[in-house]
This record gives structure tokens, sequence and C-alpha cells, in this order.
């Protein structure tokens, strides 16, 4: 049974093998995260896991303008269309909600419309677009807004 959880030191194996796996489909290496980037992030408290027995998935936020901001969530290949990107995005909104938050936000790419679709089921709505003047070939990101 899968569970989520607060992220440990010693899930850094089964989190460093997930970034593997974006690694080998493709994601761009700046785009991948290491050991001393997850520390942080559990130091922080900002990074949740999703076990089975294994890690199978995490989502990682951060606050901007005091608002909690999901910036990845990222489930093995295997793993995917079971809820587990759901049930991470849950157990933050209940730690939200318990520490008296109201809104969650999140964004992808105008382009990657699998990640549009997969928020607006979750019960995101679109909050608009983010146009990246400083880096000319980014695409626009859509801001999804979730009332807590």
């Amino acid at each position: 049974m899968t569970t989520v959880r607060p992220a440990a030191v010693s899930d850094m194996i089964g989190l460093l093998s997930i970034e593997d796996e974006f690694r080998q489909s493709g994601t761009p290496e700046w785009f991948l995260f290491q050991d001393d980037w997850f520390e942080r992030k559990i130091l922080r408290e900002e990074l949740l896991v999703a076990d089975d027995d294994e890690i199978i998935g995490y989502l990682t936020w951060t606050s901007i303008w005091r608002l909690p901001w999901i910036e990845f969530v990222r489930v093995l290949a295997a793993r995917r269309r079971e809820g587990v990107g759901r049930s991470l995005v849950r157990a933050l909104e209940d730690r939200l909600r318990a520490a008296d938050g109201w809104m969650l936000l999140s964004s992808s790419a105008s382009t990657d419309k699998d990640a549009i679709k997969w928020h607006r089921a979750i019960g995101f709505k679109d909050g608009g677009r983010i146009e990246w003047g400083m880096w000319k070939s980014a695409p626009p990101e859509v801001l999804h807004y979730r009332e807590l």
C-alpha cells in the first residue's frame, strides 16, 4: 500500500533513482536534481514522498509571496496513472490546511498538454499565463491554482 509522508535523508537512493529514470527518458540535466538539493528540501520540510516499499514518487514545493507553490511532482513511469501524483498533492493540501493555508499554486509549460490536463483533473483552475521575457526560447507558463 502506498503511503505519502515527509521525506527523510534515508530516502535519498529512491529519490535519485527517480531522477535517473527521468534522465534516461530525456529530461535535460539542468532539470534534474542531486542529493544536495534533496537534502535542502528535506531540511526545509518541502519534500513529500510516495512510499510503497520503495520510493515511487515525490513532490517538492516552495513559497512565493507567502503562497505555497508546487515545484515538481515526479512519479516512476511504471506507477503512473495510479493516483500517486494526486495522493502527493492531497497530502500537501492537508498539511497546508492544518497550517491555515488557503491556496496552492502550481504551473506547467503551455506546451505540456498532459500536465495541464492533469492539473485540471485534480481540481486546479487556470490562473493565467506567465511570459518569460528573459528566456526567449521558453514557452509561456500556465499558472494553476486551487483554493483549499
